[in-house]
């Protein structure tokens, strides 16, 4: 009730604050000149510097200095909780309030992208999360009841790549039957885009062995690389390439091989919270064709995409061996991150994403057929759900038996969709990603 009350009132509040400012803005184009407003902006830049260096020096500095001398940082610790509840709990919501009541901009689309074909794979090598726990014994050594991992993720079972197949391989089987959906022969692709977390080497791009695989010679390729929200950043990538008269016929492809990042050397109760998440990792890889259209597939394809990066939180979840950051050292080739964090993030970014894509589009959030997400928990799926006042029965959840397959979930999970005849031609698709970061992005399309 009371988030209701204060999202209604910032709604009213951002309603008035934006027509005053278009007033005032209204009110300085008549009344004040240009090259006054370019000389009042000239001096203030030369002036604020050296006055804002002279007030840090004379006021703040000592505030500071005596709150840590004589209050032991009290002021400080409250000003900090202060604008942490202002920037976490009040501002987003004012946020959303303001934005409702700022015009879209909005995409003339000459050109449909349409989606010729989805495919995926996944290995055959099937592991439960029963065996793991058992494995590791987490029952006698953390005394962790059996079905833990279960309950916290969702994640009942997932596929390990066999000895020797690479991330190409598993974009390779996943674009085959992309293709052969599509009815178009690999040598009629004009761009590729291989869109994965994991990758075959350090240099150069995988793309190329993909290109090499599949004998699409007649393809310009290269990769995107964005944790799990690599494939939704490739989407929208190749449709700019369609939309512009630069791609006729594109394949994008992903294929993870993310097992061999687990960390197996659990020790003790902080290494488990560490790494828990690295258990729920799969193999797996998805592609999708996408064609240029006509004029009879108006309404169809892509629809548009919405994108959402907060830099700041890029440690929460990394792998920090094979960058130059730092000394290459074996101990840090394993997925670390910190699960609660990441929740609280996709929580509060992935809805106002969602939001923002629906606004331009024109959709209400009941008129979409089904959500496809990047299947990191089943808890963070129901959440965001619940969150938004939409029904789970209309998410896809494929994380019980594929576990998180990183950047490869949401095509593998649309190529489920497809094939269990939840969505067909003419449904609207909303596909989800969150990634580490943090980046959201959110991608409609009408199948």
């Amino acid at each position: 009730m009371r988030q209701k009350l204060f999202s209604k009132l910032a709604d009213l509040a951002a309603s008035a604050i934006h027509r005053i400012i278009a007033a005032d803005i209204k009110l300085v184009d008549i009344l004040v000149p240009q090259r006054v407003i370019n000389l009042l902006v000239s001096r203030t830049d030369r002036v604020a510097p050296g006055l804002g260096g002279l007030v840090n020096r004379h006021f703040i500095s000592r505030v500071r200095e005596a709150d840590r001398r004589y209050l032991k940082g009290t002021v400080a610790k409250t000003v900090e909780g202060a604008v942490t509840y202002l920037s976490h709990g009040i501002a987003p919501v004012v946020i959303r309030g303001v934005q409702r009541h700022v015009p879209e901009a909005t995409s003339s689309r000459k050109i449909s992208t349409i989606v010729a074909g989805v495919g995926k794979y996944v290995p055959d090598s099937v592991i439960p999360t029963e065996y793991i726990e058992e494995w590791l014994q987490l029952k006698e050594r953390f005394g962790l009841t059996a079905g833990m991992i279960d309950r916290l993720t969702g994640v009942r079972e997932r596929r390990y790549a066999a000895d020797g197949e690479a991330s190409s391989d598993m974009a390779v089987r996943a674009s085959l039957e992309a293709l052969k959906r599509a009815g178009i022969h690999a040598e009629d692709i004009d761009t590729i885009i291989f869109a994965a977390a994991s990758q075959d080497v350090g240099e150069p791009a995988t793309a190329n062995i993909v290109q090499e695989k599949l004998g699409a010679r007649n393809a310009h390729v290269f990769d995107t690389k964005n944790a799990c929200n690599s494939f939704v950043n490739a989407l929208d990538v190749m449709d700019a390439f369609i939309q512009t008269g630069r791609s006729k016929v594109g394949l994008v492809a992903s294929g993870e091989v993310i097992s061999r990042f687990i960390n197996w050397n659990i020790d003790d109760r902080q290494s488990l919270k560490k790494f828990m998440a690295g258990l729920t990792l799969g193999d797996g890889g998805g592609a999708m064709v996408l064609t240029a259209g006509n004029g009879l597939d108006e309404g169809r394809g892509i629809r548009g995409g919405t994108f959402l990066s907060d830099g700041s939180q890029w440690r929460l979840a990394t792998i920090t061996a094979g960058g130059n950051m730092e000394q290459f050292d074996p101990a840090k080739a394993f997925f670390a991150s910190n699960g609660a964090e990441l929740d609280k993030l996709a929580s509060k970014y992935i809805p106002t994403t969602i939001e923002r894509l629906l606004r331009r589009l024109g959709w209400r959030l009941d008129e979409v057929d089904l959500v496809i997400s990047h299947q990191y928990t089943k808890h963070t799926i129901s959440n965001i759900a619940t969150m938004m006042d939409f029904p789970l029965s209309k998410c896809m959840l494929t994380v019980r038996k594929y576990g998180n397959t990183a950047s490869a979930s949401i095509p593998i999970a649309l190529a489920d969709a497809i094939e269990e005849g939840r969505v067909g031609p003419g449904s609207r698709v909303l596909l989800v990603g969150g990634a580490a970061g943090f980046s959201a992005g959110v991608v409609g399309v009408v199948l």
